[in-house]
């Protein structure tokens, strides 16, 4: 099945880990507009830079990215953690 003519694809629930996530991405990204995912409990995905070089290389079509990520914390050291990380997602990018 090719699908290099596709434009819009929602992620509900990402299971993979993040390289094979990226290569699923490389192989239908290249009219990718929309993409809305979902994800939970992985920290790899957690790495505003990583998103904004599959973004760059990758996604040059894309146009709406949704990105609702969710996380139960469990104690404060944890809080700053995933807090130093989501912050790298505020960026001129």
């Amino acid at each position: 099945m090719t699908m290099s003519n596709l434009t819009h694809i929602t992620i509900g629930r990402c299971y993979l880990q993040f390289d094979r996530f990226e290569i699923f991405i490389k192989k239908i990204s290249s009219q990718l507009q929309v993409l809305p995912i979902t994800l939970s409990n992985d920290r790899a995905y957690l790495d505003g830079n990583q998103w904004e070089r599959i973004i760059v290389q990758h996604m040059s079509h894309l146009r709406k990215f949704d990105y609702d990520y969710r996380h139960f914390v469990e104690d404060s050291l944890e809080l700053t953690t995933d807090h130093a990380l989501v912050h790298r997602f505020t960026s001129s990018f």
